[in-house]
């Protein structure tokens, strides 16, 4: 499991009211960090233990598609990236694969 650093961090839980009360990381199992990349803002979602839950997940999707903030996500260890080409590159996606069908990545 990893270890997080509550000094590193403010969980975005407490200071976002865009996040339901059911997102706080008590009943949701993730901890919601606003982070810094060289092309603004992102959302870092990080399982607390547990594998995300499909509605938690499902929110965070929504979310990304209305609101188009970059989000890390982890699922089930491993992190998801969603983002413009820029935020994906930096994260590890590399060019080549950005123009390829989900199935050939």
């Amino acid at each position: 499991m990893q270890q997080i650093n509550e000094k590193s961090f403010i969980c975005e839980w407490l200071v976002n009211p865009e996040l339901p009360e059911w997102m706080k990381p008590s009943i949701s199992k993730v901890i919601v960090s606003r982070k810094v990349w060289s092309g603004g803002e992102y959302l870092k979602v990080t399982e607390m233990g547990e594998k995300i839950d499909s509605v938690v997940l499902n929110w965070f999707f929504i979310h990304h598609l209305s609101t188009k903030i970059p989000m890390r996500i982890q699922v089930n260890g491993g992190m998801c990236n969603y983002g413009p080409p820029e935020f994906l590159e930096k994260f590890g996606v590399s060019k080549d694969k950005l123009n390829q069908p989900e199935e050939d990545r």
